[in-house]
């Protein structure tokens, strides 16, 4: 048996095995409409692809419905989800609980330093698009900010207590899974002087085909027409 390349094998799986691809983080506000029983708009959801899961973080299990857009089956939690290290639970950041509100309302958050959460049973190879609303309603919490890794977001907390709750903020992280685990470390600031260990109100994943797999097949498409009609 050839020990070193035996060796070198072992290492080169570990390596792979402890990889983490880089995640790109974009963040838009997710709008909210009328005043003190504001609603979301499903639509703000990109739900194109495959849905892996989608949980109302901190709240129970409901259906996000809506007339136009396809109905979100939320989930109190999933097991391909880790994200223990924010311990707490609270029903507060929102004025309300009602229909789609209670995913803005509960929340998921822990106080301390930067936390970790982590992804797993992912498919090699596969592309990803992670979806994280964060919301916080009250407005002593006017201004605060959160950061995915090295990105720093907008704020998500907009409102004015009796006057409008404001809007929330969504955060898009695209990434193509090297590994069946994939973390990123998260951390909320409520002032630059303050900062919290994070807070998080729902998450969806969704698996996507690559570009060139459409791309491929869209060509497949042409090539078969063509045959046809010669």
């Amino acid at each position: 048996m050839n020990y070193p390349l035996c060796l070198a094998a072992m290492v080169g799986a570990l390596s792979s095995s402890l990889s983490a691809a880089t995640i790109a983080w974009t963040d838009s506000a997710y709008t909210n409409t009328g005043t003190n029983e504001n609603t979301l708009g499903i639509d703000q959801f990109d739900q194109s692809g495959t849905l892996e899961y989608a949980i109302n973080l901190g709240g129970a299990a409901f259906t996000f419905n809506n007339a136009v857009e396809p109905d979100i089956d939320f989930a109190a939690s999933d097991a391909d989800f880790d994200a223990s290290a924010l311990t707490g639970t609270a029903a507060v950041f929102y004025n309300n609980n009602n229909g789609n509100n209670q995913l803005a309302n509960t929340a998921i958050y822990a106080g301390g330093g930067e936390k970790t959460i982590t992804m797993n049973n992912l498919t090699i190879g596969q592309d990803y698009r992670l979806q994280i609303l964060i919301m916080d309603g009250r407005a002593a919490a006017n201004g605060a900010y959160a950061t995915f890794d090295s990105h720093t977001t907008g704020s998500f907390a907009n409102g004015v207590s009796g006057v409008t709750w404001g809007d929330s903020l969504l955060v898009t992280g695209t990434f193509t899974a090297d590994s069946t685990s994939q973390s990123f470390q998260h951390r909320s600031f409520y002032s630059p002087s303050s900062p919290s260990g994070g807070q998080m109100n729902g998450v969806l994943l969704y698996s996507v085909p690559e570009p060139s797999s459409t791309a491929l097949l869209g060509l497949a498409g042409v090539a078969l027409l063509v045959r046809r009609r010669r």
